[in-house]
């Protein structure tokens, strides 16, 4: 269990399967926000080495921050349904040359946006 080359490889393994409990939790749309907190949380736990079970951990988090992160996701959603409808009507309705500069000034100015 000291080897450094079996311990990388259980680090790597518990990543996989938070990553795959992750995967199969986001699957109903709702509960993406939930899911990616609790794998936020766990991942912290598995590189910090400060968790227990990884499994109980991660739906002991997963029901913990159920509540503030749906609301998170769905402010989330909607806002990026607007941008969606706004990248709609860039395309649909203007020129080329102002499509081409509004497209530019998006993709500059879209990591700015702060991540919820």
């Amino acid at each position: 269990m000291d080897n450094p080359v079996f311990s990388f490889f259980y680090t790597l393994a518990d990543l996989i399967i938070a990553n795959m409990m992750t995967f199969l939790c986001c699957l109903p749309v709702v509960t993406i926000g939930a899911a990616l907190a609790a794998n936020h949380y766990v991942t912290q736990s598995i590189i910090y080495k400060t968790g227990g079970s990884l499994i109980r951990t991660y739906f002991k988090k997963f029901i913990e921050y159920f509540k503030h992160a749906t609301i998170v996701w769905l402010v989330q959603i909607f806002v990026l349904a607007v941008l969606g409808f706004n990248m709609y009507l860039v395309l649909v309705y203007f020129n080329d040359t102002f499509r081409n500069i509004l497209i530019v000034l998006m993709a500059l100015f879209a990591p700015t946006f702060p991540k919820l």
